[in-house]
């Protein structure tokens, strides 16, 4: 652990509440289970990218478990902003549309929805339709502060999802929430 620094987020095993991850802005995803860490997943070993032009550092902005007990982690800065470590160990990333860009916080929703918010307010949602290893049924949507585009009020800075599963988005210019997100993929949303 003295050689990695950085980290930025945490996600809790809600199966194993001794078992977590934290998210690294220097060397990528540390496991930890008892309070020690006992692997260190980056660009080597797992499908998590190292910052375009920088090899050797993997930023991890954002960690969550979806109800199928997979990790998910926001790989900033590279071409594939997301990537997944299912419950059997295997991992995936994948294309979200907006590769290298600086990404800052995720969530997932009820529907499994993954929710990225980029640094510089833009929230991307990608819907692997349940079929992790198959990315010709992916969909991903973006949304921003601009009309026809998901008409945020202004940048947004942070997301929450509660326990109906409204999604709140907390803008420059306020609040703002999507009440229903199973229609985030339809036309004029």
């Amino acid at each position: 652990m003295d050689t990695i620094s950085d980290l930025v987020c945490v996600a809790i095993d809600p199966v194993n509440t001794s078992h977590f991850y934290a998210g690294s802005f220097d060397k990528g995803l540390i496991e930890f289970e008892d309070n020690n860490p006992v692997r260190v997943y980056n660009n080597n070993n797992s499908s998590l990218g190292s910052v375009l032009g920088y090899e050797s550092m993997v930023y991890v902005s954002g960690l969550e478990f979806d109800s199928k007990h997979n990790l998910w982690a926001l790989n900033s800065q590279t071409d594939k902003l997301l990537s997944v470590k299912e419950s059997n160990g295997t991992w995936h990333s994948y294309d979200v549309g907006s590769g290298g860009a600086f990404t800052s916080h995720l969530i997932i929703d009820k529907n499994n929805f993954k929710w990225m918010a980029e640094r510089y307010g833009t929230i991307t949602v990608f819907n692997d339709n349940n079929t992790l290893s198959n990315t010709s049924d992916d969909q991903y949507k973006v949304i921003k502060n601009v009309a026809g585009q998901g008409g945020l009020p202004a940048t947004a800075n942070c997301m929450a999802v509660d326990s109906r599963g409204v999604v709140w988005v907390g803008t420059t210019d306020g609040v703002c929430m999507f009440t229903d997100t199973r229609k985030i993929f339809k036309s004029g949303v």
